[in-house]
């Protein structure tokens, strides 16, 4: 099965990749023509960056599904604010959330002090989960974040609850089961048009278990 699932995902990859490349260098043509009005070329290369991180996160999931199968995947211990990060990453993604008509809102309730620990595991394990809920919401998506802290007295280290809601199609009953296998898919509520390789919830799912 995992044999299966895998041809088809370089079949669907090849797909993927093409479509961003193509834009890209149709759009390179499109700005080359475009030299001597700033306006058009602005956002001509508005939608080059947006192809372009389209590849590039494709790429990067690749590369990290394989690091993942090759038992590659390191954890770093550092200091960091929680508080200070979580507000940077939200206001990352709310002009993104708001160019696409969707309300985003981050409730973070946790006290501003510094941790140990992988803040770019973290925030890979969030940007994955935010993507999904901007990918497969519609125009009127409404999405929140909600970081909650857990006291207890008897434990040395501070207990975070992540939460990442959205009033999305959702997932059939049957795809949850299959929802942390490489490649799967889910086809039903239109969410076979959304551009994606199916390694973004085994990946969250792998560093959870790592971390």
């Amino acid at each position: 099965r995992m044999t299966k699932s895998k041809n088809m995902f370089f079949s669907q990859m090849s797909h993927d990749m093409r479509t961003p490349l193509n834009g890209i260098i149709g759009l390179t043509r499109i700005a080359e023509g475009q030299v001597n009005d700033p306006e058009k070329m602005a956002d001509t290369l508005k939608k080059v960056r947006q192809l372009g991180s389209q590849l590039l996160e494709l790429i990067n999931e690749i590369l990290d599904i394989s690091r993942i199968e090759e038992g590659k995947l390191e954890l770093k211990s550092e200091s960091f604010m929680m508080k200070e990060n979580l507000e940077e990453l939200t206001a990352i993604y709310q002009p993104q959330m708001e160019e696409k008509g969707k309300i985003f809102t981050a409730d973070l309730d946790i006290a501003d002090v510094c941790v140990v620990g992988d803040w770019g595991k973290i925030q890979q394990i969030l940007n994955n989960l935010l993507s999904n809920a901007m990918k497969f919401t519609g125009s009127d998506g409404i999405i929140t974040l909600s970081v909650n802290e857990t006291v207890d007295s008897n434990s040395k280290y501070r207990k975070y609850c992540f939460t990442v809601r959205d009033n999305g199609a959702g997932m059939s009953r049957d795809f949850v089961s299959r929802l942390f296998i490489p490649f799967e898919r889910e086809v039903q509520f239109g969410a076979a048009k959304v551009a994606g390789t199916g390694l973004g919830m085994p990946i969250v799912h792998e560093l959870v278990q790592k971390m």
